[in-house]
């Protein structure tokens, strides 16, 4: 009997040990192939043309947030606005999130006044 608990200790301290080294070897290959990913575009995935055409439509609500602007995106819908203005000691900008009606792509974008120096322009 006690040579039976020996083994089966024996064999459980085994068994634990090899699953550190999987879990061990697991984790090391997922950080080797994590590491070994490309980098992501730049803009979340959009081009140059849409990053200017999104560009182009946020400068265009910027003059007249009324404009009817066609959605960069899928072309059809209309871009809606929503401002929302600073809370008490943040940094004085306000935030634009624009949205098609159509395809529900929103951008965000952050206005800052003219008088903000560069330096004050980073979000803490």
């Amino acid at each position: 009997m006690k040579i039976l608990v020996t083994v089966l200790a024996a064999g459980a301290i085994v068994v634990i040990a090899l699953y550190a080294l999987v879990l061990l070897w697991f984790r090391i290959v997922g950080w080797w192939l994590w590491r070994q990913r490309p980098a992501p575009p730049l803009g979340g995935g959009l081009n140059s043309l849409d990053v200017k055409a999104w560009l182009a439509a946020g400068a265009r609500l910027m003059e007249d947030p009324a404009a009817e602007v066609t959605c960069p995106n899928c072309g059809g819908g209309q871009l809606v606005i929503h401002d929302s203005q600073p809370l008490p000691g943040d940094p004085p900008r306000f935030e634009r999130l624009i949205m098609c009606t159509r395809c529900t792509v929103t951008e965000r974008f952050l206005f800052y006044p003219a008088s903000t120096k560069n330096n004050e322009r980073r979000d803490s």
